[in-house]
Parts: C-alpha cells; structure tokens; sequence
C-alpha cells in the first residue's frame, strides 16, 4: 500500500505546476499511476489517487472530468469488494431481478460514497457533479443509482427544474422501475428540494398528471408523506389542498404501487386533518384499493378504522350524526310509553318506530281539540 502511495504522491507538485517541464507522455503516465492506484481499497491509496488527480485538475481540466466519469467505477469495484453475494441474491429475489443489487449493506455503501465524495467534491463543477450524478443513474445497479441520488443531495440547492425534468425522463426511459429506487428519489432528493418552495411543490405534484409512467405518478405522492405531516403555516398556503388534489389523481390509477403511494400520503394527512382525511375517504371510497384503504386509514382511531375498513356508501359521519339527532329528538319528545327500535343497518343508521307508536301518533292528530266552556 505504502509503496502505491508513494507512486502518486511524489508527483503531486509535477501535476500541479504547468512551469515545470516535464517530459512527452508525462500526463499520460499520471492518469496511468491514478487508474491502477484507485483499484485498491485502502484509503490511503484512495487519498494519494485523489490528490494527484486533483493537481491534473489545474492544467488537464477536461481529461480529467472525462477520466472520473469513465473511472466512475472505482465506486464500482469498491462497492463489488464489500458486496455479499447471498445479500444480493436476497435482494434481487426481493425486487424479482428488475433491478439489480450489488449486494452492498447500507452503511458500508454511505462510507465507500463519502470516502469518494470527499476526494472529487472540490474537483468538480456543479455541472460537472450534476454531469457525474446522471451517469450514475442511468447504472443498472440500484447501489450506482444510489450514489448518483447522493451527488445531487449533496448540492440541492444548486438544482433546478430542467435537473429534475432530467430525473423524470430516466424514470420514464426505466432507469428507475421499483419501488426501491423511486422512494429512494422521492424521499432523499425530491422532497428536500421541494420544501417549504411552492413553485417547486407544485411543479413535483404536476407529476401526478403523467398518464403513462406509474413511477413518476408515485414520486408525485412519496415526496411528500413526511411534509404531509405538517400545517399548511409550516409549509406554505395551500400545500394541504395541494396534496388532497395529488391523491384524488393517483386514486385513478388501479396500480398497486400508485394505490399504496396515495394511501400513504393520506395516512400522514389523517394527522393534522384528521376530520377532511375522513371524509375524502369516505367521498372517495371506491377508488381505493383493498390494501390502499388499509394504508389510509392505519392512523385513524379504532373506531373510525373499523367503520371505514367495512365502509358503506351510506354509512358516513355525517349521516350518523343526523341520525343521532334524530333519535335525540324523538327521545326527547316521546311523552307517550310506546316503545321505539334503533336498528342499524350496513347501509347505514335508520329509525324505525313500531307500528302501534305511529298509529297511536296518527289516531291523536285526528282527535278535534277540546274547548273549554266558559262560565255564564
């Protein structure tokens, strides 16, 4: 390792200064020593690599750019070292092989991209990262398509929404078909980018009117189930009614993944608008799902969740407040002792009176009022 090291770091001052004259072939024996150096793991093989091809930087601008995307995959064989074989195959199994995983757990792939982050992040341009983060998302490996996602995190505040239109065209070219990679879009890189900006919101929410693409039509949804949470005041005016709007497009569309997004975002609705979820539920009820409804209503009280899961058309809140009312008044009023039924039924809350209270009712409205004599 030490004697790699070596290789790259005596010439870092070489690479740097253009004044010193070196030799014909010079540069391309730089990029030779970085290319064979960067296949090792050792992290201090990674940093010399680094730091030479930092000071090829400053008079090989564009060799360089082109070198770190075509080498790209020293995150690549960094990442197939570390990768488990029987994890992939779990993996893979678990996304029936639409796309493919390396095998690489979590936080051994979030320390391989840092180490990689840090050697390039000063090296490159926005454009140039942004340049990078595309490549990477068009991979077929989900852990490359990860890396690429982090890139863009990692300069949010420099994206624009011709970046995103970009996103959207791979996912509708299939560089992104599971539900893996699209939350991993939706939930480490939209929804960051879209807070508290309703321009943006509104431009990521449009996304829902996609008719071909399900997965566009799902980050329209999942990019916002953790803002959901919040209070239009914590997010901006209208974001409430923005995402009742994005759900009732989504419920259109009977693919499971679009019905479990729109049950998702509903769910963490259901926090802070509790009593509108319930009746968007109710107004909506057979546009969801079986296992959409279960997902909208997870968060509600028992009692609401049990109604709702066995939901009838006639069987809403309001309709069993009236009924209630009723059957107030009709207690309130019954000065007679006939007795009265309450059934309920699956189709709702009626009332029923027996038979002989009606007639009694009935008999004593035809009866003429008496009128009382006066005295002479």
């Amino acid at each position: 390792m030490w004697l790699r090291r070596f290789s790259c770091v005596t010439f870092v001052t070489q690479a740097r200064n253009s004044y010193i004259k070196n030799f014909e072939g010079f540069t391309d024996l730089m990029f030779e020593i970085v290319k064979e150096t960067v296949q090792y793991d050792e992290r201090f093989n990674q940093l010399a690599s680094g730091w030479l091809l930092r000071n090829l930087f400053i008079n090989n601008r564009e060799r360089a750019i082109k070198f770190i995307e075509q080498n790209y995959s020293q995150f690549s064989r960094r990442a197939q070292q570390k990768a488990d074989p029987k994890v992939a195959l779990q993996q893979n199994a678990y996304l029936k092989n639409i796309e493919l995983n390396r095998g690489l757990k979590s936080p051994e792939q979030n320390l391989i991209f840092k180490e990689i982050w840090n050697q390039y992040k000063t090296q490159l341009s926005t454009d140039e990262k942004k340049s990078l983060a595309n490549i990477l998302l068009q991979e077929k490996y989900f852990e490359d398509k990860k890396c690429g996602v982090y890139i863009l995190k990692e300069i949010i505040s420099e994206l624009e929404i011709s970046d995103m239109e970009k996103i959207k065209n791979y996912i509708k070219e299939g560089h992104a078909q599971t539900w893996a990679s699209i939350d991993l879009i939706s939930s480490a890189l939209l929804q960051n980018w879209t807070f508290q900006c309703q321009e943006k919101t509104q431009y990521i929410a449009s996304w829902r009117f996609e008719k071909e693409n399900l997965w566009v039509r799902r980050c329209s949804c999942v990019s916002f189930v953790n803002l959901a949470k919040k209070l239009d005041s914590e997010n901006f005016i209208g974001f409430t009614d923005l995402m009742f709007e994005t759900v009732e497009e989504n419920l259109q569309y009977n693919e499971r993944f679009n019905q479990l997004a729109a049950g998702w975002l509903i769910r963490n609705l259901s926090i802070k608008n509790k009593q509108r979820a319930i009746q968007f539920i109710e107004q909506n009820y057979s546009q969801f799902s079986r296992e959409g409804l279960r997902y909208a209503i997870e968060k509600l009280d028992s009692q609401n969740y049990k109604r709702l899961l066995n939901f009838k058309g006639n069987d809403s809140e309001l309709n069993i407040q009236k009924d209630s009312s009723q059957i107030n008044q009709i207690e309130n009023n019954d000065k007679t002792d006939k007795k009265y039924q309450i059934q309920t039924r699956n189709r709702g809350s009626t009332i029923i009176m027996k038979e002989q209270q009606l007639n009694f009712i009935y008999e004593q409205t035809k009866k003429p009022k008496k009128v009382k004599k006066q005295n002479s």
